[in-house]
């Protein structure tokens, strides 16, 4: 699944402040952009509808990188604003083998990290309207790093939920 992400840096006539632009080999997945003080992430639907798939390490050291080059390297990435509309479940899936954590927005799915090989893989869903999903690029990068870590390292002997809220007492069980 190894991708080939290049960070390219634009400047567009309709904005005031340069945007990184992250692509999967030829197509243009995201785009970060500094609106006001915050950066903001814009992640475009896939042309064939379907979700974006990558190694998560791969697309969240990307979007470090392209953060890094947008702003340089000593430059923190603005407070983001958070707006609490962002919350991680992790659930048990009749289709999968291994937990996953969901990453929803506003109670609508927007990605999933799941670890059913070696490496953790990123999913990120289309938006239900086709437009793109459009985040605080340091709230999205938050969350998706709590998710990650919630996920591998989940306490065995705590209750886990469902993505349909119910407990459960251990992932074997579903």
């Amino acid at each position: 699944m190894a991708t080939k992400m290049k960070i390219k840096i634009a400047s567009l006539p309709d904005r005031e402040n340069l945007v990184a632009e992250l692509w999967d080999d030829k197509i243009q997945w995201c785009e970060i952009s500094q609106e006001t003080s915050d950066l903001i992430l814009e992640i475009y639907p896939h042309p064939t509808g379907k979700p974006w798939t990558f190694l998560f390490e791969e697309a969240f050291a990307c979007l470090q990188h392209a953060k890094r080059k947008l702003l340089g390297p000593d430059e923190p990435v603005p407070k983001p604003t958070m707006t609490t509309k962002m919350e991680i479940t992790i659930a048990s899936l009749p289709d999968r083998e291994n937990l996953v954590a969901e990453l929803w927005y506003d109670n609508v799915l927007w990605c999933e990290i799941s670890q059913e090989e070696e490496d953790l893989t990123l999913e990120i869903y289309p938006h239900p309207t086709g437009k793109p999903w459009t985040f605080p690029f340091g709230e999205a990068l938050t969350f998706l790093h709590q998710a990650k870590r919630k996920l591998i390292n989940l306490d065995e002997s705590a209750p886990k939920q469902t993505s349909s809220g119910t407990e459960i007492e251990s992932p074997a069980l579903i």
